[in-house]
């Protein structure tokens, strides 16, 4: 038994039909039948009686189901504090790929990061509260926060018979808050 076949058998219990849930859960009916069978032969009982207008569940069928939804909100109850326990991260998706790649000071399976862009960090740090926020711009008006500014190492590359540096041609982005994009432009 696996929670999804609790989420399953749920869905099949308050239902009362195969063909209801299977279309609620995108499978096959013949998917659900199957894991249905397989469970209640798991737990050596029948949870449901098959009429030709649908399914009644047994007696055991009605134990099982409180005892599926108690898990389930044991279980979602269970992953809130997990999820909890990590930091709220505000951050843009140029700092996230730096930090998943090179610092990795951020759990992504823990942590709960929210990413926006970077000239949309000021007002979304005001909207919720974060633990941390990475930016590349000073926000203002902002209370309860250590500072830490940190540099990132940018390289301009080209080939060896490249001899104009003047005359070469670079790629930036659109976000005009983007300080890559802002010392490209001013560097060349």
């Amino acid at each position: 038994m696996n929670f999804n076949d609790l989420k399953i058998f749920i869905d099949i219990y308050e239902t009362g039909s195969l063909n209801q849930s299977a279309v609620n859960l995108g499978y096959a009916q013949s998917n659900l039948t199957a894991r249905l069978k397989n469970l209640e032969s798991e737990q050596a009982t029948l949870f449901f009686i098959r009429k030709y207008n649908g399914i009644v569940p047994t007696k055991n069928g009605d134990k099982f189901y409180y005892f599926a939804k108690e898990t389930l909100g044991n279980l979602e109850c269970l992953q809130k504090e997990f999820k909890s326990q990590g930091k709220a991260i505000l951050i843009s998706e140029l700092l996230l790929n730096y930090d998943l790649n090179q610092e990795q000071s951020i759990d992504i399976g823990k942590d709960n990061v929210s990413v926006k862009k970077t000239k949309d960090i000021p007002t979304e740090s005001l909207k919720n509260k974060y633990d941390i926020i990475y930016s590349f711009q000073k926000i203002v008006n902002l209370r309860g926060f250590k500072e830490d500014e940190k540099a990132l190492k940018a390289f301009y590359l080209s080939s060896a018979n490249h001899e104009h540096p003047e005359t070469q041609n670079f790629f930036v982005n659109r976000d005009k808050n983007c300080p890559f994009r802002q010392k490209t432009l001013h560097d060349f």
